[in-house]
């Protein structure tokens, strides 16, 4: 047997495929949720190193940008600066075209990336609930029942009168609740979940929290 005593607690959760498709969006669902929070946080970090915008910082960078074209006219005009075969006053006004024309377009570029970012994250989202659901739609339909030991978790997969152990492990890392399932991730800033449990019963969070899983930080 894998593990002769008595479990502190059995829990088991029946998955046809009307579930299994319930879940599929649930788990969705949350990982896109989880995508943009952490694009949020990420977004927030880089800003702290950056200087606030100014309302009249475009016209300020207008019109450095065309002082600094002026001046590198009037080097060219004067013979340029030769520097090991390139003239700094032509790079010097590509440098400056670059950053006016960069940022004129940067308020469309930004608001594309932020129409698109949706989509992009439920492409990433789905293969997640494609890969941690993959096991579980190849056996439909079926029971999962869990086992929670002092130190470990027993999971058996029960199709018809046949009972398979699939695995016994000592789980790790924070947990993430949704309907009817539990998202396992490594730490919490983990983008993606190792694995899910399959049931409906509160008190599985507890037992999960004994075993060292904590839950997840509130996802602002």
């Amino acid at each position: 047997m894998d593990n002769p005593a008595e479990p502190l607690l059995r829990v088991r959760a029946s998955v046809d495929a009307a579930e299994w498709e319930r879940m599929h969006a649930a788990v969705i669902a949350m990982s896109c949720a989880r995508l943009e929070v952490l694009h949020r946080r990420r977004v927030s970090r880089i800003l702290k190193y950056l200087p606030k915008p100014h309302p009249g910082m475009q016209k300020i960078i207008y019109g450095l940008g065309a002082t600094g074209l002026i001046v590198s006219a009037l080097m060219a005009a004067a013979g340029g600066i030769p520097y090991r075969g390139y003239r700094l006053e032509l790079l010097f006004a590509v440098f400056f075209i670059a950053t006016m024309v960069l940022t004129y377009y940067l308020p469309a570029i930004e608001a594309a990336q932020n129409r698109r970012r949706p989509a992009f994250h439920y492409r990433i989202a789905r293969g997640t609930a494609n890969r941690v659901l993959k096991t579980a739609k190849k056996a439909l339909p079926f029971d999962a029942e869990y086992r929670f030991f002092e130190d470990k978790v027993a999971y058996t997969c029960i199709t018809g009168d046949k009972a398979r152990l699939r695995w016994t492990l000592g789980l790790k890392g924070v947990q993430l609740q949704g309907d009817g399932f539990t998202l396992l991730y490594k730490k919490h800033t983990s983008q993606e979940p190792y694995g899910i449990l399959l049931h409906a019963a509160p008190e599985v969070e507890a037992q999960l929290e004994r075993l060292g899983v904590q839950p997840m930080a509130a996802m602002d």
